[in-house]
């Protein structure tokens, strides 16, 4: 029986249990080439940054106004001071709220017009492959490859750049605020980030290795039920 290549996806018929779980070569050249798809919408993500900016400012001012209501109005019975500062509490939020909606609605179409070009390269590529790359993966696979793992791409940057993005903004405007509010008391929640850090780090590998081993599993069973269906 001929060895079955190398790679996260199995050969026809292959279990899968043993194989190497795929993983980019170089991962600068990959995102240098996904950013390369992006380019022609590069305005569009100077937009979305700024609204990410925008919401992120906006949330941060919300509960700083919220401390200020309790501690120079609610404690000194000024209604009128609390009135006002209500009105920029809930001008805040709503700031935030459209900015959130805005980012997202933008991102999205940037999102489809990217997955586009990509499904389009894709499948021209697919066509100046020999017919022995054909021979070693099932079409169930190639399949899952066109949407699967396009799906992945797409979610990855409809969610996960701007929530990147939004929390690093939002830990260095927190980091700011409680420096200015306490020095000492702030300094001292610091002893935990370290342990954080780790916890992360301990955890993302392993979050890494399952999403990877999920994108193989789900490919072996594409191509294990296009052939059944087609056999």
């Amino acid at each position: 029986m001929a060895k079955q290549p190398a790679t996260g996806m199995p050969g026809p018929g292959g279990r899968g249990r043993g194989a190497k779980i795929e993983k980019a070569r170089d991962v600068r050249t990959t995102l240098r080439r996904l950013l390369a798809t992006l380019r022609p919408c590069r305005w569009a993500l100077a937009g979305v940054f700024a609204l990410v900016v925008v919401n992120t400012i906006l949330d941060l001012l919300a509960p700083f106004l919220m401390g200020v209501a309790i501690d120079k109005f609610i404690t000194a019975g000024d209604l009128t001071g609390l009135q006002r500062i209500v009105l920029l509490m809930l001008g805040a939020y709503a700031g935030a709220w459209l900015a959130k909606v805005g980012q997202g609605v933008i991102m999205a179409r940037v999102s489809q017009r990217s997955m586009r070009t990509l499904r389009r390269d894709l499948f021209e590529h697919l066509q100046t492959l020999s017919l022995s790359f054909f021979d070693r993966h099932p079409h169930g696979e190639l399949m899952s490859r066109l949407t699967n793992d396009m799906d992945a791409i797409s979610r990855v940057l409809v969610q996960n750049v701007t929530e990147l993005f939004t929390g690093l903004l939002t830990l260095a405007g927190i980091l700011v605020m409680m420096f200015a509010i306490n020095f000492w008391l702030a300094l001292g929640s610091m002893l935990v980030f370290p342990l954080m850090t780790w916890l992360v780090g301990f955890v993302g590998k392993r979050t890494r290795r399952g999403f990877r081993e999920y994108q193989m599993r789900i490919g072996q069973l594409n191509g294990q039920l296009e052939e059944m269906f087609s056999g």
